[in-house]
């Protein structure tokens, strides 16, 4: 049984309210049930016969038994408090999207009443701490009230039971299976929450161990009060029977936990950005991967010799690429692709310019390219004709065409040079300060200098859980600022996208159990060119709180799924993207193992002004922290628009260290007494010994 109360201790020192733990440590739990024996055997062992409870000798001793109860009251209804204040709010978002509700609020409600008839009769032993002489009349009511009135304590953990676990063995009942299917089904609409749906389940089982607790004490108070108002019958029969069921209970409850826990989602997601909030919900890459209008001219390398060359302008617009361009301005360190006949002439409007974008739009007589809104500076782009200027007669006249082409900026003075270009992103590792036991508990993408970097969250592990007013953004490191700078560090502390490496990974990166995450860095795959996320874990002791600075080191996608590493990664198309901002409601995508090009968006709906995917920048972090054992990369998708890149985080998985911590404290324990309880199906493997 030692072993059972170890492994649910496990979870309060996980606990979501670090400024509310429990002052216990793990052999402290052991500690509350030798308690409780203690108490008994004090309440028995008094010499000298009680006629009334105002004899001195034994209100003496009456004082010391309630002055040790109401200590160990104290602090479980200070950790209670923090609970119960998000109890309903968790209840109620578990529930709200069920179907059949009228069930299940039922059930929330009833839960909720018996909840508060503990900590209402928990409450009423604590108003005898403001005792001063008190009559024998007072005393016996109270021990009717917690022991033999409607809604008692034994009563009230019993019915609490029967609503949690079922009559028949260890099957997962009804109430709990509706919500793990709600949470399963609508983890697209449970955003925002800042709680995975598994945290939110060990809050309710939290609360269950936290009443039973509340219960044994109360009852301990009562029998131990009625002991000493009635002699001739030993109460202590009744209060082993009390902890007897206790420890069943608690033993129960702890295989459900591990059952259920498991199956309840661990991911954490934001809902989708606002599209009014540019360069806050989000940002994209600028001035690496838009389209642009061109005459063929531009696009010929005859221009560089200023003479007449018989080709000059007699190819067509799919025939001109990078190979092919003179030295005019427009070119220079780009990759030019993809070009297309526009004809001639075109008009365009031009885009302001602080503006992500160099056209609003453009036209031709046949076709519009982008939003035709109002322009105030309308602009034409003539045809170009060219003759052999030594005969000066129209022969060898050849057409030159408008193309529009997609542009990749590529060489590393472009971007230098531009002081408004956002087309790199930091290789940087990004580490937690692991030396202060500090872990990581959010992250978000940001841009800083011109580059897109991972932020991340810190928080620091105590022996108790994590202080949740202790969160911190840790700074950026190796930040570049001046041209000099960029060159230097391209390939070391920060690496650009151009037309080879514009393609990004999108991994669900899962540590192996007892690991936590301490870091996080973008890396650049030379096989594939195309960048990729590694996660930084580190070995935490959940027992004591401390990390193993020895036992870090990076994982990849390769680490956590080497089936899918192996298997091929499905790339994903975008299909004439339009601007992300113009879609309200996109798809989330559970699924991993992807890879997304950068590319501009559709020249008709957008003329391809945009870098897409956007990046999503809104924070994604465990509220209150808790320790995260994994980290993602999604796309939001809707067909017909670019669409975003945001992270997703996933909560340690309670249930696995509750089983590691379980079993190594049993060898610990092998001379514990464990209370026999009753046999659990084939499927459920919980060991004792």
């Amino acid at each position: 049984m030692r072993s059972i109360i170890v492994g649910l201790l496990v979870i309060f020192l996980i606990n979501p309210e670090g400024n509310a733990q429990l002052p216990f440590s793990i052999s402290d739990m052991w500690t509350v049930i030798k308690w409780c024996d203690g108490l008994v055997n004090k309440g028995v062992s008094y010499k000298s016969a009680v006629d009334t409870i105002t004899d001195n000798k034994n209100q003496e001793e009456l004082e010391k038994i309630l002055n040790e109860v109401e200590k160990i009251s104290l602090q479980l209804e200070s950790f209670a408090n923090k609970i119960d204040q998000k109890l309903d709010g968790i209840l109620n978002t578990l529930l709200n999207n069920l179907r059949d509700n009228i069930i299940l609020q039922f059930t929330k409600t009833q839960l909720n009443d018996l909840f508060n008839t503990i900590d209402r009769l928990h409450n009423k032993a604590m108003t005898l701490r403001f005792r001063g002489q008190f009559g024998e009349t007072i005393l016996r009511n109270f021990v009717k009230s917690i022991l033999w009135d409607s809604n008692n304590v034994p009563e009230t953990l019993e019915r609490i039971n029967q609503l949690i676990l079922p009559s028949t063995n260890y099957v997962v009942p009804p109430f709990i299976q509706l919500i793990l299917k709600d949470a399963q089904d609508n983890l697209q609409y449970d955003c925002n929450q800042y709680m995975s749906a598994q945290q939110r389940m060990y809050y309710i089982y939290t609360h269950i161990i936290l009443s039973e607790m509340q219960g044994l004490t109360t009852l301990n108070y009562a029998y131990s009060i009625q002991q000493m108002i009635d002699r001739s019958y030993n109460y202590s029969i009744e209060l082993e029977n009390a902890k007897d069921l206790f420890r069943n209970r608690v033993t129960n409850y702890y295989k459900y936990l591990s059952k259920t826990m498991m199956y309840f989602p661990r991911e954490i997601h934001r809902c989708d950005p606002n599209p009014e909030k540019r360069d806050i919900d989000f940002f994209q890459l600028y001035k690496f991967s838009q389209a642009a209008i061109f005459n063929e001219r531009n696009l010929t390398s005859g221009l560089k010799s200023h003479s007449w060359n018989r080709g000059y302008c007699d190819k067509t617009c799919p025939e001109l690429n990078s190979s092919t361009f003179g030295s005019d301005i427009q070119t220079l360190g780009k990759t030019i692709y993809n070009c297309q006949y526009l004809g001639g002439p075109v008009k365009f409007c031009p885009a302001p310019a602080d503006s992500y974008r160099d056209y609003n739009w453009w036209k031709t007589s046949q076709s519009t390219f982008g939003l035709n809104k109002k322009c105030d500076k309308e602009l034409d782009m003539s045809g170009y004709r060219e003759e052999n200027p030594l005969l000066g007669v129209h022969v060898d006249l050849y057409d030159c065409d408008t193309c529009v082409c997609s542009v990749d900026m590529n060489t590393i003075e472009n971007r230098s040079t531009d002081e408004t270009a956002i087309a790199s992103i930091s290789i940087t590792p990004q580490i937690s300060d692991i030396l202060n036991n500090m872990i990581v508990t959010g992250v978000k993408f940001i841009v800083d200098n011109r580059a897109v970097h991972i932020q991340i969250q810190e928080n620091k592990f105590l022996p108790g859980g994590i202080a949740s007013n202790n969160s911190s953004w840790k700074d950026i490191t190796h930040r570049y600022i001046t041209s000099n700078k960029i060159k230097q560090d391209e390939g070391i502390k920060y690496a650009a996208f151009d037309h080879k490496w514009k393609t990004l990974l999108l991994d669900d990166i899962m540590l192996p159990n007892d690991y936590v995450i301490t870091g996080l860095r973008f890396v650049r795959k030379n096989r594939t060119s195309s960048f990729m996320l590694k996660v930084h874990g580190t070995l935490l002791n959940f027992s004591s709180g401390f990390l193993d600075s020895k036992s870090s080191k990076w994982f990849s996608f390769k680490d956590s799924d080497k089936k899918s590493a192996i298997n091929n990664r499905k790339s994903i198309k975008l299909t004439a993207p339009d601007d992300p901002t113009r879609c309200l409601i996109y798809d989330y995508d559970k699924g991993t193992h992807k890879s997304i090009k950068f590319q501009h968006t559709d020249i008709h709906k957008d003329a391809g002004q945009n870098t897409i995917p956007f990046f999503d920048a809104q924070s994604v972090e465990a509220q209150p922290p808790f320790p995260l054992n994994g980290i993602g990369l999604f796309h939001r998708h809707k067909n017909g628009f670019g669409g975003y890149i945001a992270p997703r985080i996933f909560t340690t998985e309670v249930s696995k260290n509750i089983k590691t911590k379980l079993m190594k404290e049993s060898r610990k324990s092998k001379n514990s007494p464990i209370p026999q309880t009753q046999p659990s199906n084939q499927h459920i493997q919980v060991k004792l010994i």
